[in-house]
């Protein structure tokens, strides 16, 4: 019964490791996640909480757990090692192991609403994780056209010529992407351009890539 389970994975990397460990191809999908357009935003909340944080002009934004598998570490240190380089703004809970966050500003855990009103307030945005199964907070980043610094591990900036990628494991990298990534364009047509190269993964394609997996039309299910 087992050998007939199927298996959703979301990057050709995972499921090619699948694939090299015997796992029969046909049992292997890749379903894509996505990105929500038009999100609510607090801008008057947003304010408050970067007033609290002593924010008051530019800054960067990474999101996720704060964690050793999110590289807070390198970035820390790479950031530290960049002179005159606006706020690097943290928003996500604190999660297992040791991290040294210095010089970065901790916003701990923000609503939805505030979330949306900081990426698209952000001069750019940072996501630079060890590992990664997909990479939601990339994703998030350029569907607002935002300039995007990220990491070679994150499946869903592979192969996108919109986003700065480093090396996770080099701080010397990962502070020279962070003098790239400010220095990038942030007008109207670039910012245009960013979001059309995500506009396929949304949550709608989500579900159809489930489906497809399972052999289902799409217009079947509703």
């Amino acid at each position: 019964m087992h050998e007939e389970l199927k298996i959703v994975v979301t990057s050709k990397g995972m499921r090619s490791r699948l694939l090299g460990e015997g796992v029969a191809a046909e049992r292997v999908s890749i379903v894509r996640l996505g990105t929500s357009s038009g999100s609510v935003k607090d801008d008057a909340s947003m304010n408050q909480v970067l007033a609290a944080a002593g924010v008051s002009g530019p800054f960067i934004l990474t999101v996720g757990t704060i964690e050793p598998r999110k590289n807070l570490n390198r970035l820390a240190e790479a950031y530290r090692s960049v002179p005159d380089i606006p706020p690097l703004l943290v928003v996500g809970a604190t999660g297992w192991g040791v991290v040294d966050t210095r010089g970065l500003t901790l916003l701990g855990v923000q609503s939805n609403t505030v979330l949306a009103a900081l990426r698209e307030k952000a001069q750019a945005h940072v996501f630079v994780p060890i590992a990664e199964g997909w990479g939601l907070p990339a994703v998030e980043a350029l569907a607002v056209g935002k300039p995007l610094l990220v990491s070679s591990s994150v499946p869903s900036s592979q192969g996108r010529s919109d986003a700065i990628v480093v090396n996770p494991e080099s701080v010397e990298d990962i502070a020279e992407g962070l003098t790239r990534v400010l220095s990038l364009s942030d007008d109207e047509e670039s910012r245009r351009e960013r979001i059309r190269s995500v506009t396929d993964l949304t949550w709608k394609q989500c579900a159809q890539d489930h489906l497809s997996a399972w052999g289902i039309p799409f217009a079947a299910a509703f």
